[in-house]
């Protein structure tokens, strides 16, 4: 995003100029991906480590940032706060999902466990994709955060849960490669050691 004034409006605009993130996370990866498919150089641009949301929307506010990637319900916090303009990343291959981790140990030892805690929380997932108005509700009483800015950040995702396949991996292998490409990361890694195709805890029971 940008401040609506700015001038700026495509990612073609941001060379040369300064871009806020916090370093690695899946909006800096965004936006990296963006800028590559704008034509753009990493190097032609200035992007600058925050150390957290507030420290992003304060240097965007203040003018000490072009633009700035962040996350929501921080994101949708500025949108809705500041008079700032969206930019249209242009990515469609990047699915940003969230993962669930355990220990190898408890994976191994309690796979029933695992798959009870994860059907129970698709469960709960596709209850807030049918109910986005209660979720927005929930989350403002629990976080703090106005539930107008909550409504934007619950209507914009899909909640549920996916047993790992070899297109999860594809894609997180994707994005790791990246990450070493882009010097995030310092060496090359092997996703599937971590991701097993068909683990006792797999569930028929989601989506």
């Amino acid at each position: 995003m940008v401040q609506a004034d700015s001038g700026i409006e495509s990612i073609s605009d941001l060379e040369g100029k300064s871009i806020g993130a916090l370093e690695g996370g899946n909006h800096h990866y965004l936006a990296l991906l963006a800028l590559e498919n704008a034509g753009i150089a990493i190097d032609d641009v200035d992007f600058r480590y925050m150390g957290d949301a507030s420290q992003g929307r304060a240097a965007l506010e203040t003018g000490e940032l072009d633009a700035l990637a962040s996350w929501d319900p921080f994101f949708a916090g500025v949108e809705h706060t500041l008079d700032v303009t969206t930019l249209d990343d242009g990515v469609t291959e990047y699915p940003n999902r969230t993962f669930y981790y355990a220990t190898p140990e408890f994976a191994e030892q309690s796979p029933e466990l695992v798959q009870l805690v994860l059907e129970e929380t698709n469960r709960s997932d596709q209850w807030a994709n049918d109910n986005p108005d209660d979720v927005a509700e929930l989350l403002s009483g629990m976080i703090g955060i106005e539930k107008e800015i909550l409504d934007t950040v619950v209507n914009r995702r899909d909640y549920g849960v996916e047993n790992i396949n070899e297109e999860i991996i594809a894609a997180q292998q994707a994005q790791a490669d990246d990450y070493y490409r882009y010097e995030l990361i310092p060496e090359e890694i092997d996703v599937s050691a971590i991701m097993p195709l068909e683990p006792a805890w797999a569930s028929d029971n989601i989506e």
